[in-house]
């Protein structure tokens, strides 16, 4: 099943912040609520977070982020996380300066036909 824009953004548990200037976006993230079976609560993971060259290292992110905590919060979540490549320097430091890093291995699972 192949869904457009229009039917993800209308799901409950998919989550667009975006930052704009003036009526240009500057900025954005997707994030997915995610429900725990083994408690009753809830995480959010940022699945992709952007902010166009010319924007970036001016808090852009960090604002953006701030305003997923606050919708983070209202739905009851327990936590927001993130992965970032090992490569990925910038965004490293800005996860590190927001939040805990935690050691975890990443593995791609391939579905196969």
């Amino acid at each position: 099943m192949h869904l457009n824009a229009t039917n993800l953004l209308g799901k409950e548990h998919f989550i667009v912040v975006v930052a704009m200037m003036e009526k240009t976006v500057v900025g954005g993230l997707a994030a997915y609520v995610l429900e725990k079976f083994e408690q009753q609560r809830r995480e959010i993971y940022i699945y992709d977070l952007a902010v166009s060259d010319a924007h970036r290292r001016r808090g852009v992110a960090s604002g953006i982020i701030n305003a997923l905590k606050k919708i983070a919060a209202a739905q009851g979540a327990y936590v927001i996380f993130v992965h970032a490549d090992l490569e990925d320097g910038p965004a490293i430091a800005l996860y590190r300066s927001l939040g805990t890093m935690k050691a975890a291995r990443h593995f791609d699972i391939e579905v196969g036909t």
